[in-house]
């Protein structure tokens, strides 16, 4: 199938949804999602939805209020306590189902309110691939999902974007704060605080794309295969470990591997001809 038969199939799957409120996280997938909504339904037909918890970056609320003012879209902003969630905080393998559940709860509230019947989300054909405990929670509460069901990929989904003109097409993947800490480890108000400091850091630096994976007092930090030479500068690396010891971490180290997305959901695995 190429991407305007897709593109097709997209469409004739958004026009019957009538009303819907999509959950909107800022990412290049929910945006184009919100984009075709708006355009397909109109803005009275739709309202977006972004949760702000401890875990949430700053500027990707502030990217979701942007865009939704661009497009004239109604934005509600829902707060949560995502730490307040002992599987969260406690570090269960399926946290991401918890935090997912949290969000729908709170999702299909405001969808009541307004007496909104249809609730989507972003995920695409390639989110299959990782592990998703999320994807229990979006079967619970009977989520759509109409970027999965008409079957596009992350690739079709920047295309897409770039052929309408959305700002997000070449955006950088963004996940929340959660994902830099592996399963079984408790997660502290004050270590979600240490790794978007650290991570703010690195992108004041240059690097667009990065990880600070947490082990405890190590931070893992991760980067494209062809940012891993920038850390032979020792000006870099002097600056960085001033910052990072000063936030908390007693060691900082570098992947190797490069930056994998869902690494904390699988084994290492060596980097082949300069890709991760």
């Amino acid at each position: 199938m190429d991407l305007e038969e897709k593109r097709h199939n997209l469409e004739q799957i958004i026009r019957p949804l009538g009303r819907v409120l999509v959950c909107f996280s800022g990412g290049a997938d929910s945006s184009l999602l919100l984009f075709l909504c708006h355009r397909l339904l109109g803005a009275d037909n739709v309202t977006a939805f972004t949760v702000v918890s401890r875990a949430s970056l700053d500027e990707e609320v502030a990217f979701c209020r942007t865009f939704a003012a661009h497009l004239k879209v109604p934005l509600i902003i829902g707060t949560t306590d995502v730490l307040a969630i002992p599987e969260i905080a406690g570090g269960d393998p399926r946290r991401c189902y918890f935090c997912k559940r949290n969000i729908f709860v709170l999702a299909r509230k405001e969808a009541h309110k307004r007496g909104i019947g249809v609730i989507v989300e972003g995920s695409n054909l390639d989110d299959l691939d990782d592990i998703r405990p999320g994807f229990a929670a979006i079967e619970e509460f009977a989520i759509r999902s109409p970027l999965l069901e008409a079957k596009l990929t992350k690739e079709d989904v920047r295309a897409l974007s770039r052929r309408l003109t959305l700002p997000t097409w070449d955006k950088s993947p963004t996940t929340c704060l959660l994902t830099r800490f592996p399963y079984q480890e408790t997660v502290t108000p004050e270590a979600l605080q240490r790794v978007k400091q650290c991570e703010g850091f690195l992108h004041a630096e240059g690097f667009s794309l990065c990880r600070v994976r947490s082990h405890l007092d190590t931070a893992r930090i991760e980067v494209p295969a062809e940012d891993i030479p920038r850390f032979a500068d020792q000006q870099l690396r002097w600056r960085l470990l001033e910052y990072f010891t000063e936030a908390g971490f007693v060691f900082v180290t570098l992947d190797l591997a490069g930056y994998r997305q869902g690494s904390m959901n699988r084994k290492p695995s060596p980097a082949m001809d300069g890709e991760p």
